[in-house]
This record gives structure tokens, sequence and C-alpha cells, in this order.
């Protein structure tokens, strides 16, 4: 039987094996729905990736929106995110590594793609510890840091290229979590 992984805010970058999800029609989405409200049973879902995908959901939804994604999970469902790091962007920031125009893009998005995509905006900005408390009290533990250029998830072998485009990965977070 083969394994039910959703690959949420996929935009235009598809993954072979799952179901590719985002709120607009593109030649990469299976499905376009709310990823705040996924039309799949409690415990039915083995993996979840979201990638920069999170930021881009108003701060004051995302305890109740990830709760949901982890009720989704089977035990032993892993859940797979990366996003912009509020903290390493602001030091970045107030060591002058980067100025103000970058830690805007870094942080809130790409501003040319909003006027045509509105959900394109970045609407939080986001921490490890922040998002991992939201995971561990939602059942998900050993929850560690994908770090380097290229990584292997659900056997999808994922580099910085594909994941996104001109970020370095030290300026964001990909990290995964397994439901117990």
């Amino acid at each position: 039987m083969s394994k039910l992984i959703l690959h949420l805010g996929c935009g235009k970058q598809r993954f072979k094996d799952c179901v590719n999800i985002d709120c607009r029609k593109t030649p990469a989405v299976d499905k376009v729905c709310n990823i705040l409200s996924l039309p799949y049973e409690s415990g039915s879902v083995d993996g979840i990736i979201a990638h920069h995908v999170i930021e881009h959901v108003p701060y004051h939804y995302l305890p109740t929106m990830l709760g949901t994604w982890c009720d989704l999970l089977k035990v032993g469902g892993t859940i797979e995110l990366s996003f912009p790091d509020a903290d390493y962007l602001c030091e970045m920031f107030y060591k002058r590594q980067i100025n103000l125009d970058n830690l805007n893009h870094l942080m809130m998005g790409n501003s040319v793609d909003v006027l045509q995509f509105p959900e394109q905006t970045h609407k939080a900005a986001l921490t490890y510890e922040f998002v991992k408390d939201i995971l561990e009290r939602n059942g998900i533990k050993n929850i560690r840091r994908i770090t380097g250029k290229k990584y292997t998830q659900h056997g999808i072998t994922v580099s910085e290229k594909n994941v996104d485009t001109k970020i370095h990965s030290a300026r964001m977070l990909h990290f995964k979590g397994v439901k117990k």
C-alpha cells in the first residue's frame, strides 16, 4: 500500500509520490484547497511536507493550523517544514550583514509576486522554538533540524535549488518531527 504524503503549498514544485496541494491551480497541483481546512481524516496521513508555506498564514492561525496538521498524521507519520528563520535574519540585520531591503524581502516575501498573487505575502515571522513548541504540544517528537544543501525526505532528495530560489539554507529553518 502506498503512503499518503501531502506536499502543502506546492506552488509550481511537484514532488513525485505526493499529493501536491496549493490554493491555486498550477501544472504541479493535484488538489486545490485551503491548507487551513484539509479534506483528510484524523490519523490518515503518513507525511506532510510544507516548504515556505506556514509564513504565509497569519500568526494567530498557526497553532490551530499546525495542530490540525498533526492530528491528520498517523502515529509514526512525519512533518517536515521550512520557513525563514526570524532569529537568524534579525541577527544578520543587527550585525549589518544584510540591509533593511534584504530583511524585508527575506522575512516578508517577494513583493513583486504579491501584486499577482496576494497569498504570496508573508504574514508571520517565525522561530524554531515557536514552531517546535506548537508541534510538541500536538504530539510531534524527535524534532530535529535538517542541515546542509541537500537532504532526503520521504525518499525524495531535496536541495536548496528546488526548495527555494536564491536564499542560503542558513537563513532558513528546515526541520522534521515524528508523531508519537
